[in-house]
């Protein structure tokens, strides 16, 4: 019984990623460092995470971002949308559009392990899950997440 309720858990959340808009938003654009013609100077942070499906994401701001934050997530629960457990790995106080940040990570499986926020120019906090597509595999920024910062 355990295990149907997980497979069904995972088939919700997997399903519940798909229908969230991804890629580029209004204030930031993230692409696989691959896809990346030219990058020409910019930040770059490493996870502490290691292993052979270790990848690379350019974050691109459209405009200054505060608070600039790379965000280790663990899915907690799932209610009306997922609610992951947070722990920050790096800050950054402003991504500017002419200093993007390549973050060097490891993605796993189908749940989001990976994500950042940011404040926006209304002053708002934007949280993102980052995944690949099981489709194709690009790039998802998932905004309809819920954040809970591990203590």
């Amino acid at each position: 019984m355990k295990t149907i309720r997980i497979l069904l858990m995972a088939m919700v959340i997997s399903l519940s990623f798909l229908m969230c808009s991804a890629y580029a938003r209004e204030d930031i654009e993230a692409q696989w460092e691959k896809n990346v013609k030219q990058l020409g100077p910019h930040d770059e942070f490493v996870t502490s995470q290691s292993g052979e499906g270790r990848t690379g994401v350019v974050y691109f701001a459209k405009c200054p971002l505060k608070d600039f934050k790379v965000l280790s997530l663990k899915l907690e629960k799932f209610e009306d949308k997922p609610v992951f457990l947070a722990q920050t790995l790096y800050t950054k106080d402003v991504l500017n559009p002419e200093r993007p940040l390549l973050v060097k990570l490891c993605l796993y499986g189908s749940v989001p392990n990976n994500g950042f926020s940011y404040t926006d120019s209304k002053g708002e906090t934007r949280y993102y899950a980052i995944n690949a597509s099981g489709n194709d595999g690009s790039l998802l920024l998932i905004d309809n997440i819920m954040i809970k910062y591990e203590h």
